[in-house]
């Protein structure tokens, strides 16, 4: 129950992402590990029951590849470049 709320919040969030950004990939990721594949049905959820994203079904919600190490890859691509 408790990821799944945090599921739904993260879905707020996303969704105010969405608003600012129109991505058209939002890749979650980070030290949460797996906990992150848990937590994207819910927020999709969210996101798909807010009226304005009904025609935003192009979005795609999913879990970074990099899982923990996406900052240190993200930080050693700018020393390189």
């Amino acid at each position: 129950e408790a990821l799944d709320q945090a599921g739904r919040w993260l879905g707020r969030g996303v969704a105010t992402i969405i608003d600012i950004l129109s991505p058209s990939v939002v890749v979650l990721g980070g030290g949460l590990g797996n906990v992150t594949r848990r937590l994207i049905g819910p927020a999709r959820e969210v996101i798909a029951g807010i009226d304005r994203y009904r025609y935003r079904t192009e979005v795609e919600i999913r879990p970074s590849d990099l899982g923990e190490f996406a900052g240190a890859h993200g930080a050693a691509l700018q020393v390189r470049d």
